[in-house]
């Protein structure tokens, strides 16, 4: 009679599945192709540093921005570290705001992947829609040289701006909310330095490659910089309301 209790009284539980380390795997190899790259281009990485916030740029004439040879040689290297940058940025983000990470005990990888593999389409999304709305306006008003100009001129300020944000991403993935908030402020500071940067340098030396005012062309680069953002933002993490 007792161990016919104690037989019922006994569940059947399985074993605890082991969780398969996704996000510790995507750190690892992101942090290897970014020493990789940090350490093959560093001397062009160097040259595009140094001239990216030389101001002396703004009174010159074409060919002297930090858009060189190095910039169109480089472009899929240098595309990829920003675009990465990007990618964690948001990643980051959401982390941040879940109020359930913040009552976790350990983390958890049960919803990363869909969550990485989310933002890095909208960031691809969002350079493509640059390049497309570069590609249309360049044909459209045979500003081909403008168009040019905006996408590299972009694309050497990312960069540089992923060189340090990237690092400190990746680190705040294993980091309590505090850390991340720490983290983001940093980073968003960081993001809105460079972007000022990008906007004097496309407005005042991309007068040079372009026909349009300076008013036009920085109405035409706010709008493809933040529209184009909201518009995908609206789209990859607002959920429709019915």
């Amino acid at each position: 009679m007792t161990m016919t209790v104690v037989s019922g009284a006994l569940h059947w539980m399985p074993f605890p599945e082991r969780e398969f380390p996704e996000m510790d795997i995507w750190v690892f190899l992101v942090s290897v192709f970014f020493a990789w790259a940090a350490f093959r281009y560093y001397r062009e990485i160097g040259g595009i540093c140094r001239r990216l916030f030389d101001f002396r740029d703004l009174n010159r004439h074409k060919g002297s921005s930090a858009t060189g040879r190095n910039a169109h040689r480089n472009d899929p290297v240098f595309f990829l570290l920003s675009a990465l940058a990007l990618v964690w940025w948001v990643y980051t983000f959401w982390r941040y705001s879940d109020p359930m990470d913040s009552h976790l005990a350990c983390r958890s990888y049960q919803d990363d992947n869909p969550l990485l593999l989310r933002c890095g389409l909208f960031v691809l999304a969002f350079y493509a829609m640059k390049w497309v709305v570069l590609r249309v306006v360049s044909a459209v008003f045979f500003e081909k040289k403008f168009g040019h100009f905006v996408w590299y001129t972009g694309i050497c300020h990312d960069m540089p701006f992923s060189l340090v944000a990237l690092p400190l991403l990746l680190c705040s993935v294993y980091m309590n909310q505090s850390g991340k908030g720490i983290i983001l402020l940093t980073t968003a500071v960081l993001f809105l330095m460079f972007f000022i940067v990008k906007i004097l340098k496309n407005v005042m030396v991309g007068k040079n490659y372009s026909r349009f005012s300076y008013l036009h062309i920085f109405v035409y680069f706010c709008a493809l910089e933040i529209l184009s953002f909201a518009i995908l933002w609206q789209v990859f993490f607002c959920p429709p309301i019915v």
